[in-house]
């Protein structure tokens, strides 16, 4: 197998492996936390999903780039870690803190991402003695990519909100549907108070968006109540 070949195929496994992975990361709280009315912003899910599969074609190509399995796997690892933290960067608006903090962390995220990589050089390589040695001496060629599907679920199942998300999504939940069955402005929860003719302005049917607070040092959360009117 040529070195051209391999890299297409390690570049398309870690696609397939980002893309399912991030969408995944994307639905699970969706389809976890259905005592709550989450919103599923498709658009952000589809762009999120675009990204980090390019992210994906590139990590896949970089950890069979090397004809070494080690090497593989350790560039595999710092292509994660490069790519978490130019995530984390862009996300947070790239303050000076975090990136003092993710550069002294680097090499531990990478070796902590070692796993992801050594799994992805595992794909490759077993696609690689396939062609040599044909499917049937070594795996059937359809079970590499399901694998690489189950690995990405398997990775965007535990990406879920924290705890503390979860906690403040459902409490959101419970001011808002106080909110509404308030019959007084002294009945109204002391969030929602200050809001002129909220009961005017606000549906029974509503969705909640749960995110990082935008450009903050300390770990916030921003829950949006979105109403359908």
């Amino acid at each position: 197998m040529s070195e051209r070949a391999r890299r297409i195929a390690g570049g398309l496994y870690g696609l397939l492996l980002a893309l399912v992975y991030s969408l995944t990361a994307s639905t699970i709280d969706w389809f976890l936390l259905r005592d709550v009315p989450l919103r599923l912003d498709w658009p952000r899910v589809l762009s999120s999903m675009l990204v980090t599969s390019l992210a994906g074609l590139g990590i896949g190509a970089l950890t069979a780039w090397p004809a070494s399995f080690v090497k593989g796997v350790i560039y595999g690892a710092l292509g994660v870690a490069g790519w978490g933290a130019v995530r984390a960067l862009v996300t947070s608006g790239g303050s000076f803190q975090l990136s003092v903090a993710l550069l002294v962390t680097f090499l531990p995220a990478a070796v902590f991402s070692a796993p992801i990589s050594f799994t992805l050089r595992s794909m490759i390589h077993w696609h690689e003695e396939g062609v040599t040695l044909g499917p049937t001496e070594v795996l059937p060629r359809y079970w590499i990519p399901v694998g690489a599907i189950a690995v990405g679920l398997a990775f965007g199942s535990v990406s879920q909100m924290p705890p503390e998300a979860k906690a403040a999504v459902r409490q959101t939940d419970v001011i808002v549907k106080n909110a509404l069955k308030a019959k007084t402005p002294t009945d109204m929860p002391s969030a929602l108070g200050r809001i002129r003719n909220f009961h005017a302005k606000a549906s029974a049917s509503y969705r909640l968006d749960e995110r990082p607070a935008p450009f903050s040092a300390q770990r916030l959360i921003e829950v949006r109540a979105i109403f359908d009117n």
